[in-house]
């Protein structure tokens, strides 16, 4: 894991906290108004107590003010002591439903698995984790048909809540472009490839068509967020017979991610556990995330990728697939518990970046590739 930033603060600081916490003191309120109703229509109410009616209405007017009145985009900027717990990824894993394994009619499909078989130089499952540690960790986990077949994944492949064997799909297909590139880009691209082919993540080339079984989807480098490098990534939405059209979508809209609102609970819980101590939040970006989690080789299959007119295999979990995210929340609100319930730290996940708070006297530098970063002790 990559140490991005640490900010520091102090809980022993006096501040004035109101009962919500937010940011929408700094946006402009608008105006609400009320429904008009007909003379003609008759409402009938109960009758209310004084003092029960003036309590209402101060909720009311605070609910309206603090929630009515707040744009979307601070829908979880908003942060309450007395709140309830709020769902973590990690809780999420104690009820979390089973991982797919390649239905039964993708070995009924003879091309694809005589190219599997013929072929074993390209198919491979390449997994940096070491799943004796991983089992270790987990072994005390209560929700243990969910927990067993993540290892499985990663020994065997993970596979995509697809099936590739629908009616008025082809064999084989090829949706890939022809790009031409900037020269800064062809060189990113062929230091991106011999990287891939180093960790044996993508295969050597092996021709210019495809074999039985395989689809190739687009390929494009697009802009790296917050740097001036470019990522390749794979358009697997392309085409009326896209590899993302295969996936069932009901299947992968149950994995969550952690938000701000869970991090402002745990700074808050943190600082009334220990008011008068300095804590640091922390941050860690897990390099590569994605690739760290191998396919199926049924579904490396359909991985394939051209590239300057020449064909490789992508053995591993790209970007740009519709179960991808959901392939890498398993795996990674599972580390996250391990974390909380085996290693005594508390973490939130979003995507491959995980946030915590802790007291400084418990954070130590480390030095990996000569830079010194924070890491909880």
């Amino acid at each position: 894991m990559e140490y991005k930033q640490a900010k520091r603060f102090n809980s022993g600081e006096k501040h004035q906290y109101s009962s919500q916490i937010s940011v929408i003191n700094s946006t402009a309120n608008w105006g609400v108004v009320s429904p008009i109703w007909p003379a003609s229509i008759v409402i009938p109410a109960k009758g209310a107590d004084k003092q029960v009616m003036e309590r209402h209405l101060v909720e009311k007017e605070v609910e309206g003010e603090v929630f009515g009145m707040r744009p979307r985009y601070l829908c979880h900027n908003l942060w309450s002591p007395d709140a309830d717990p709020m769902i973590t990824a990690v809780e999420w894993t104690l009820s979390a439903l089973l991982l797919p394994r390649p239905p039964v009619s993708e070995y009924e499909n003879i091309a694809a698995c005589r190219t599997v078989t013929e072929y074993p130089d390209l198919f491979k499952i390449i997994m940096p984790i070491k799943i004796s540690a991983l089992d270790y960790l987990l072994k005390s986990h209560p929700n243990h048909a969910f927990v067993d077949l993540v290892p499985d994944g990663l020994c065997d492949g993970f596979w995509t809540w697809a099936s590739t064997v629908m009616e008025g799909y082809p064999v084989m297909l090829d949706e890939s472009k022809t790009i031409c590139l900037m020269p800064e880009k062809e060189e990113f691209l062929e230091r991106q490839l011999k990287h891939e082919e180093e960790l044996e993540r993508v295969s050597p080339e092996f021709g210019e068509v495809l074999l039985p079984g395989m689809y190739c989807m687009p390929t494009y480098l697009v802009p790296k967020p917050q740097s001036i490098d470019w990522r390749l990534v794979n358009n697997l939405s392309a085409g009326l017979f896209s590899l993302n059209s295969m996936v069932d979508c009901c299947r992968i809209t149950r994995y969550p991610l952690d938000n701000l609102s869970q991090l402002g609970l745990l700074m808050m819980k943190k600082h009334h556990l220990n008011p008068n101590k300095c804590l640091v939040v922390w941050k860690l970006d897990i390099a590569e995330a994605y690739r760290t989690c191998p396919m199926h080789k049924l579904w490396q299959l359909k991985q394939a990728i051209r590239i300057n007119g020449r064909l490789r295999i992508d053995k591993v979990n790209v970007f740009g697939g519709l179960a991808s995210g959901a392939i890498f929340i398993s795996l990674n609100a599972l580390l996250a518990w391990a974390a909380k319930y085996e290693m005594s730290v508390e973490d939130l996940i979003y995507v491959d970046d995980s946030f915590g708070v802790e007291e400084e006297s418990r954070m130590m530098e480390y030095e990996p590739y000569g830079e010194k970063f924070l890491v909880c002790c």
